[in-house]
């Protein structure tokens, strides 16, 4: 069974494809959906990537890895709304942060250790490879401007970072189309 894409249409937002996984989201509304993954649940997203993960078509316009990337004056809302760990310890990875610097402040309350990284980024602190597992690992719009193919790497370092017992958020556009 296919999974359906439930993107919303509108105007092009530069290469962007509309993402979505099998699992029912945790939170979605008409411009995001969010899931929420075990490091199990990541797993068998990978091996059975197919029938787990609906792909839509890109959207016409430049071809640049930073369209998307903004500066915010908050966090995604996405991000906001998963942050309520009640770890005293914790450690965070942003896969793909971009230019969310107000995300990695708010992952950072409360005591965590927070690890931006983004392959794509001018800032080469944030292109550095990052080492160890983590307790939280974040994708934040990210899946919507790679291609397919890196989309399931992306997924499969959530997963090879992700300690065991940890979680996997992440989030994808619906509002562009």
């Amino acid at each position: 069974m296919k999974v359906a894409t439930r993107c919303k249409p509108r105007a092009s937002r530069n290469n962007q494809a509309c993402v979505t996984f099998r699992k029912k989201p945790v939170r979605s509304n008409g411009v995001s959906a969010t899931w929420v993954f075990s490091k199990s649940k990541l797993a068998n997203v990978l091996k059975n990537w197919r029938r787990e993960v609906a792909w839509g078509q890109f959207s016409t316009g430049p071809s640049s890895p930073f369209k998307t990337a903004i500066v915010r004056k908050k966090p995604a809302a996405p991000l906001r709304s998963q942050l309520g760990s009640k770890e005293s310890a914790c450690r965070r990875l942003y896969h793909g942060v971009g230019k969310d610097q107000q995300g990695v402040v708010a992952m950072g309350r409360g005591g965590c250790e927070v690890v931006a990284y983004d392959k794509y980024s001018p800032k080469s602190e944030h292109r550095k490879e990052p080492t160890g597992k983590f307790s939280e690992v974040f994708s934040i719009f990210t899946l919507n401007v790679v291609p397919e193919a890196e989309a399931k790497q992306v997924v499969q370092e959530l997963h090879d970072k992700l300690r065991d017992g940890g979680r996997a958020v992440i989030a994808t556009r619906r509002d562009i189309l």
